[in-house]
């Protein structure tokens, strides 16, 4: 826990505010918050303790801005197992964020179509996951200033704030799908078999990133969502081979749309931060 107080105590003493909400920047969106007026951004590797994100278009820098009268955090990039990082590292900025104040968090994520009737751009909101990796970031020592030692996984995601970001989301003709996501640790991407495999479980999507940030939340009981975009058909649905490119290129095309899910989200916590 050393990297991590060093990091809430960096970030406590040279951050504008106190976040109420965070939202992590997922593959193609990081550019996001390059265009909101006055924020403060912070490079990870000038937070002490902070691992520095390696994954390729993760800028690896947080930014502090006001928006719609929410006081917000947003990640440029995340931390993932298959840059070599044990699953307690990954959360060290989730949790960093939820020490300085932060009581709600969405996650944007690429990831990869199970369910056959998504197509490239789908955007689907979570509504649970299958851990497939056997990994806890909750694995060690427990910290009692964060959680139980056995914490409840029956509502990682939270279904009002899931209802209330479809409704808004229809005001502007933007559909948003469900569906349960299947974690694997990556970098290679998965075989046909293990895609059959998540389907069989009941997986819709699937991806290497969210449940480690997922499962850490939970623990602190910090309201979660994350809404992900289907940036290619997983292994063995099409007959064409896995590319990052193509995850890179998507995400960008569907850009307009997720920053429309993130400002709906925020709206939608200013509303709730209230009461």
């Amino acid at each position: 826990m050393d990297d991590l107080n060093l990091a809430i105590n960096y970030l406590k003493e040279n951050i504008p505010f106190t976040p109420k909400a965070a939202v992590i920047l997922g593959s193609g969106l990081g550019a996001y918050a390059d265009t909101i007026p006055n924020a403060k951004y912070i490079n990870y590797s000038d937070i002490p303790g902070f691992p520095v994100s390696t994954a390729p278009s993760h800028k690896g820098r947080v930014a502090f801005a006001t928006i719609h009268g929410v006081d917000t955090a947003l990640l440029q990039g995340r931390l993932h197992c298959y840059e070599g990082l044990t699953p307690e590292q990954t959360v060290i900025p989730i949790r960093a964020l939820i020490k300085c104040g932060v009581e709600y968090i969405l996650a944007t994520c690429a990831v990869g179509g199970i369910n056959r009737n998504y197509v490239s751009g789908t955007l689907a909101l979570v509504t649970d996951h299958i851990n497939f990796s056997g990994l806890n970031p909750l694995t060690g020592e427990n910290s009692d200033d964060f959680g139980p030692r056995f914490c409840d996984m029956n509502k990682v995601y939270n279904e009002q704030i899931n209802e209330l970001l479809e409704n808004k989301c229809l005001e502007d003709n933007l559909r948003l799908e469900r569906g349960i996501y299947g974690y694997m640790t990556g970098p290679s991407y998965e075989t046909p078999a293990e895609i059959n495999a998540l389907r069989i479980l009941g997986a819709d999507l699937v991806g290497m990133s969210l449940v480690m940030e997922s499962t850490a939340a939970s623990h602190a009981g910090v309201f979660m969502n994350c809404v992900c975009c289907v940036t290619n058909m997983a292994a063995g649905i099409l007959e064409q081979p896995l590319d990052l490119q193509e995850v890179i290129d998507v995400g960008g095309q569907n850009a307009s749309k997720l920053v429309c899910v993130i400002e709906n989200y925020i709206k939608i916590i200013s509303i709730l931060s209230r009461f």
